[in-house]
């Protein structure tokens, strides 16, 4: 039929030694193939990794607009409950791109009281007031464009402070605009002391 079995099997040995030599290691197309997946997919993960962290740097900037103004109006009610003395008002200034806890002391000065740290690479505007105050005893909101260094009493039985006419509050929300490259996010502050995240 053909040779024997002994021929047969060299012939059978040497084909599996011809095909064994194929299949060792990887051809340059297939790594090329594999390099250029490989590449695609670091491509994406950077990109999507950089985005996030633009959110990321983004969001925390809006909490610290958020806690500040949380912050103030805690301050103004703890003035009623003794905690704090000489102190007629507490506020946030959203202005010259930083956010700044304010205080109004009984002798009508104007202070800084303390600074968030954001991003400097933040710019923040705001669609009207860029000064939240909370007047003492009760938080009462007051919206405004310039700072409010005269605060007096209101008249009524609460013995409420408001600030003086030459302060002039804004009725109207305010939008407070954090931008940090391509993306934007606000909060909006109303006459109430309510503050939400947009």
């Amino acid at each position: 039929m053909g040779g024997t079995i002994e021929s047969k099997v060299k012939i059978n040995s040497k084909f599996k030694i011809r095909n064994s030599k194929f299949e060792k290691g990887y051809t340059l197309v297939e790594m090329t193939v594999v390099m250029g997946i490989i590449a695609v997919l670091m491509t994406l993960g950077a990109g999507a990794l950089i985005s996030t962290r633009d959110q990321y740097i983004l969001d925390s900037a809006v909490e610290e607009g958020i806690t500040a103004v949380r912050d103030a109006q805690n301050r103004s009610i703890s003035i009623t409950q003794g905690q704090v003395e000489g102190t007629k008002a507490w506020g946030v200034a959203f202005n010259n791109n930083k956010i700044k806890l304010i205080s109004v002391g009984g002798d009508g000065t104007n202070y800084d009281e303390a600074t968030p740290d954001i991003n400097q690479n933040i710019s923040i505007s705001s669609s009207s007031a860029t000064f939240v105050y909370f007047a003492s005893p009760f938080g009462t909101t007051y919206l405004t464009n310039n700072a409010c260094d005269d605060w007096i009493d209101s008249g009524l039985a609460t013995k409420e402070l408001r600030p003086a006419d030459s302060c002039s509050p804004i009725l109207d929300p305010s939008i407070i605009s954090f931008s940090y490259k391509n993306k934007t996010q606000s909060i909006t502050i109303n006459s109430r002391g309510d503050v939400v995240g947009n």
